[in-house]
């Protein structure tokens, strides 16, 4: 006849309950870990794309004249390709013809040969958007409504601007309108 075991007088703990009675982790231990999977899942994770922006000519120009300025910054990266720049057929005409008619691109050294990488760059690198028209006036200068409507069509965010025309509409459509320095201060360059 085989012995019985005595049975144990204590129930056998839940298993929360033996969670609750093992000591916790410091404090110090737990921010490692959590800073350590953060630093693996890393190279998994992809920097969000920039935003769609619609680049007025006055920005170009600028881009081109002063090599310093804040129009240059998003014009360098516009040709890098960091930036996802939506054009008409219209702003790119546009931008040829200020570019032809201006005489200090001209004049500045290589002023010439970066107008031709621009407009180059207009044609090959963007997103040109065709049968962009506004069904009314959004500006005061009925010229610049070409900046809107490709921007409505191309599902850009922003237009970068320093036309005060521009810049009195603010917002159309979810389209905000900025200036080259705000454009830089909010989307620095990588």
């Amino acid at each position: 006849m085989a012995r019985r075991r005595a049975k144990n007088k204590t129930p056998k703990k839940r298993y929360w309950e033996r969670q609750a009675a093992r000591p916790r982790r410091p404090a110090w231990w737990r921010r490692f870990l959590s800073t350590l999977w953060r630093w693996l899942m890393r190279p998994f994770t992809a920097p969000p794309p920039p935003p769609r922006i619609v680049l007025d000519t006055n920005i170009l120009v600028g881009g081109i004249m002063g090599p310093d300025s804040a129009s240059a910054k998003i014009v360098d990266a516009f040709l890098a390709g960091a930036l996802n720049v939506v054009a008409s057929p219209e702003t790119i005409h546009e931008a040829r013809l200020v570019f032809r008619r201006h005489g200090g691109i001209r004049t500045i050294p290589g002023g010439r040969e970066r107008a031709e990488r621009v407009l180059r760059a207009l044609a090959e690198d963007a997103r040109v958007v065709r049968n962009s028209t506004l069904p009314y006036p959004v500006c005061e200068d009925p010229s610049d409504d070409k900046f809107f409507a490709a921007a409505v069509v191309g599902n850009a965010r922003y237009i970068v601007s320093n036309d005060k025309h521009l810049r009195r509409v603010g917002s159309y459509k979810g389209v905000k309108v900025l200036g080259s320095h705000r454009f830089a201060e909010e989307f620095p360059q990588r």
